[in-house]
């Protein structure tokens, strides 16, 4: 079974849509959305904002449910003046911002980052192409933040070369990895992570949502067995 993860309801509800609908199974108060997409089996999960959330929805997802590979998708910052709003972001990387790297490498799960699985990123990559999209490959990183400000960002940078930032992407990836489950982040950009970013946010947030949303349906459309 396939298994598709975000934050908010407002990043999967066009997953929703194109799903035939067999049943909704909520634990310990996370909703997973079971039925098929293209003929595949799917878990659509809603694992809440934050790496806390993320990392507990995921695990959830992954001991009650035969997922075999899973993609996040949802909406970022863009940490790169080449990198605009509504652009996607195929994650080769995810790390946390707010996590030394020494601290990971030297305990458990002994990672500096995390990576997508390269069957995955190549299958998005192919459609992205295709339809003439706006994207990027590189690393996305993961903080407890909302990153909202010229000195949030270069804090940022100064120690990662980083395309984009969220709350969520690393702790899923974290979650695949130690359960050796091949996974895929995309995240279109919904704000530059500036000053105004807030009102960025509030005006291209459901625009990204949904980009990103249209790439995962038509990868689920073209996955192989």
């Amino acid at each position: 079974m396939l298994g598709i993860i975000s934050a908010m309801s407002l990043e999967y509800h066009l997953l929703l849509q194109a799903m035939v609908m067999e049943r909704v199974e909520t634990i310990h108060g996370f909703e997973y959305y079971l039925g098929k997409m293209s003929g595949r089996e799917v878990v659509i999960g809603n694992c809440g904002i934050g790496k806390s959330n993320a990392a507990i929805g995921t695990q959830l997802m992954l001991d009650h449910f035969h997922i075999d590979r899973l993609i996040h998708t949802g909406i970022a910052g863009s940490l790169s003046a080449d990198v605009k709003c509504l652009a996607l972001i195929l994650a080769e990387q995810v790390t946390y911002h707010d996590v030394r790297p020494r601290q990971m490498i030297n305990f458990y799960p002994h990672q500096a980052s995390f990576a997508s699985d390269p069957h995955l990123l190549a299958a998005a990559e192919q459609i992205a192409k295709a339809r003439q999209l706006d994207y990027h490959r590189g690393l996305t990183v993961t903080g407890d933040d909302f990153i909202d400000s010229p000195e949030k960002k270069a804090r940022i940078l100064k120690d990662y070369p980083a395309l984009a930032v969220d709350m969520e992407s690393a702790s899923v990836a974290n979650a695949a990895y130690i359960n050796a489950i091949p996974f895929l982040v995309i995240r279109s950009i919904s704000d530059l992570a500036d000053d105004p970013s807030g009102m960025t946010y509030r005006e291209f947030e459901q625009k990204a949502a949904d980009q990103a949303a249209q790439l995962v349906q038509e990868l689920v459309a073209a996955l192989e067995n």
